[in-house]
């Protein structure tokens, strides 16, 4: 029985099964905290109090695209440049959830064949700005400003509600948000100018 029990040991491959147990032991932990993360981040957008709060925009960045990270995933390159951790006055749904429609917008004007999204953010001391740009074709200029009234979409299955309510909480948050062609990806570039909830600096800057 021992001999068969052996045998059937070696059949099943276990010397490696067991090799290969560290990794999948390290991995199963990374899914799992990645899981919390996206448990937490789900948590934010799903406040019904628009409370305002010390958020950086570096981290709804971050936030919003581990929520999109399933849509993204195999479906395009995600490139980002973040450089403005300082924290400012916001509703921190509410900009998580303005990046997720202004990268979810880019991942679905991107060709079936894929193609690249690149997020920066940077920051002057006098305001943040985040900009999102993609390789897809970009929107046409008779569109222009059109392309964040509500209701107006360019896809098929489009509701045109996601860039509409995007500046409703720019405008919310005293800032602007508009759109050209980015020279280098050749899509359409999102640019955010946002201080915070109520226009003003974060509290940190202003003491």
């Amino acid at each position: 029985a021992r001999a068969r029990w052996q045998t059937e040991l070696a059949a099943a491959r276990w010397d490696f099964i067991s090799a290969d147990l560290g990794n999948l032991l390290a991995e199963t932990q990374a899914g799992a905290d990645h899981l919390k993360h996206v448990v937490a981040d789900l948590k934010v957008l799903a406040r019904s109090s628009p409370s305002t709060e010390s958020a950086s925009v570096d981290a709804c960045v971050e936030s919003a695209l581990t929520v999109l990270a399933h849509q993204v995933k195999h479906r395009c390159l995600v490139e980002r440049q973040l450089a403005a951790p300082r924290a400012l006055v916001m509703v921190r749904s509410q900009v998580m959830q303005l990046v997720i429609n202004i990268v979810l917008n880019a991942v679905q004007a991107l060709p079936n064949t894929g193609g690249t999204i690149r997020v920066t953010t940077t920051d002057d001391g006098r305001c943040v700005t985040l900009v999102v740009a993609d390789s897809g074709p970009g929107v046409a200029d008779q569109l222009g400003a059109k392309i964040f009234e509500p209701y107006v979409t360019t896809k098929a299955s489009g509701t045109g509600v996601g860039l509409a309510l995007g500046q409703q909480i720019v405008a919310t948050h005293g800032g602007t948000i508009s759109v050209d062609r980015c020279p280098r990806l050749g899509g359409a570039r999102f640019t955010v100018t946002l201080f915070a909830a109520n226009g003003r600096r974060s509290e940190t800057q202003e003491a």
